[in-house]
């Protein structure tokens, strides 16, 4: 399955960088969300999935936000305005 969850984030991955202007959102492919994880500056994964297809199956480290409730939790997000966020789902849209 994770094989799987990291062609998804391949695909369907969003890399958050914020700025002080706001911030940048791009796609990001899985070769570059394992160097974001991997990295010195970690980046955190966020699945943004329901919360039953979380508890499935998961990319290892990801911490479950469904896309409804991201503004409700966003202080589970990183305070530092630099660090890297990943959010991946299962489907565009």
């Amino acid at each position: 399955m994770r094989s799987s969850l990291i062609a998804v984030a391949a695909v369907l991955a969003a890399l958050v960088l914020p700025g002080a202007a706001g911030a940048q959102v791009r796609t990001v492919g899985a070769d570059e969300v394992r160097a974001l994880v991997s990295g010195a500056r970690k980046a955190v994964l966020v699945d943004s999935r329901s919360p039953e297809e979380y508890a499935e199956a998961h990319l290892p480290g990801a911490i479950s936000i469904p896309a409804a409730w991201t503004k409700a939790y966003q202080g589970s997000l990183p305070k530092d305005r630099a660090a890297p966020i990943v959010f991946y789902c299962r489907g565009g849209g």
